[in-house]
């Protein structure tokens, strides 16, 4: 076991003496076009969301290979060195390997799991997804092809199993938790997301900067039945060097309908926060892609978006939005999402004449819509005028008009 922790006393060190100017962000360079590029596509271990953030980050110069260096790849490494700076912040977490190099071994192992402790595999994909991380039922098979391996690369861990009554997946970049891309995986509405994010920033206090500087990361977060928040794994954007080798992000930028959203808040706190960020999209990708079609949406309807201005623990915006005949299938995706990750306090819909009807039934089912027809925002006169300004200035007056008549305090306005 010297060796075990003469490696992992190695790496601490190098954590804490890394020159953080050798991941410094390339900062305000501008927009760029996402455009076909053959050494971006290979191995990549994802889709088109997964090529979208990995085009992106490679337009800041961010080292896709940085925090592998420490193997934090590895479910049991991230025990180790997280627990080292903030002890009892995920659940106790044991090396099958440790335990087997002892007298008894086997018994032992069978005891943890009397006690509640469950195998989990330390590299894998989506088991959260697919209720898959409990391999116990296999023990004995594991077992019989097991070799010994050291904590940097362990292959199977023991953890104690906890009774979740709520989880979480938190975004953050760096040590900044991304507004609107919390999202609350399982249990009641009733538990806000403010105390696990909160949560999360208290870890960050504790963790030195290098861990994350220029790191994508997608966190799973636990509420047990006691009240306490425990982080169950992070999930590292970058270039992974075994499994599913290759570029990996987190797997809400591949969803169909949601994907091209979180890419577009992705780029747009690249955009307000480090000044660089994908402003367009090739024709080869668009004539291809529907979900690069979605992702132009989004991203001219947020482009006047400032996403470094919210806080998910401060006040909770209301959003108004005006809404275009040809966009209703894109908006009404974007409310669903925004409900999901707890955006906003409410939704003001601006619908133009002619479009009320149809307005009504696509919002019938959503609780926290309120629709505001285009005319009652101007007098007569006021509105003969608005018809003749262009058709951006236009919904920019409308969302001012409805900002003033429903007397709301901090808005998020979008137009297209």
């Amino acid at each position: 076991m010297a060796t075990q922790e003469s490696i992992f006393k190695i790496i601490i060190q190098e954590i804490e003496d890394f020159n953080l100017r050798m991941v410094e962000i390339k900062s305000s360079r501008g927009g760029f076009e996402l455009i076909e590029d053959g050494q971006l596509s290979a191995n990549l271990s994802g889709g088109v969301g997964a090529f979208f953030v990995r085009s992106a980050l490679s337009l800041m110069n961010i080292d896709e290979h940085h925090v592998f260096m420490w193997h934090l790849e590895n479910k049991y490494m991230q025990y180790l060195i997280f627990n080292h700076y903030c002890r009892g912040c995920m659940p106790v977490t044991y090396s099958l390997s440790a335990i087997l190099y002892r007298s008894n071994s086997i018994a032992l192992v069978k005891r943890l799991f009397k006690h509640h402790y469950f195998l989990k595999a330390t590299l894998g994909h989506g088991s959260g997804r697919t209720n898959s991380f409990d391999r116990t039922i296999e023990f004995d098979k594991i077992i019989k092809s097991y070799q010994l391996r050291g904590d940097y690369d362990e292959e199977w861990i023991l953890q104690k199993k906890l009774c979740l009554t709520h989880e979480y997946r938190i975004h953050t970049f760096g040590k900044e938790i991304l507004y609107g891309l919390t999202f609350k995986i399982s249990g009641q509405n009733s538990v806000g997301n403010e105390p696990a994010i909160a949560f999360l920033a208290d870890f960050f206090k504790k963790v030195p900067v290098s861990l994350f500087s220029g790191n994508l990361i997608a966190w799973d977060i636990g509420l047990d039945n006691t009240g306490r928040y425990y982080i169950i794994e992070a999930n590292f954007t970058g270039f992974h060097p075994h499994y599913r080798r290759g570029f990996q992000t987190t797997g809400f930028v591949e969803d169909n309908s949601y994907g091209p959203i979180c890419c577009a808040l992705l780029n747009c706190h690249w955009k307000y926060k480090y000044g660089t960020f994908i402003d367009s999209i090739s024709d080869g990708l668009l004539s291809v892609f529907q979900f690069y079609r979605a992702c132009i949406f989004y991203m001219n309807l947020f482009q006047q978006l400032d996403l470094t201005k919210y806080k998910q623990s401060d006040q909770i915006p209301d959003v108004i939005i005006h809404l275009e005949k040809s966009a209703n299938t894109f908006i009404t995706t974007l409310i669903n999402y925004f409900q999901l990750v707890n955006f906003a306090k409410k939704y003001y819909v601006i619908v133009q004449k002619g479009s009320d009807g149809e307005a009504s039934r696509l919002f019938q089912s959503f609780h926290q819509v309120q629709l505001i027809f285009e005319s009652s925002l101007f007098t007569e006169d006021q509105y003969i005028l608005l018809k003749h300004l262009s058709p951006q200035r236009q919904k920019q007056m409308s969302c001012y008009h409805a900002l003033r008549r429903m007397k709301i305090g901090l808005a998020i306005m979008l137009y297209h």
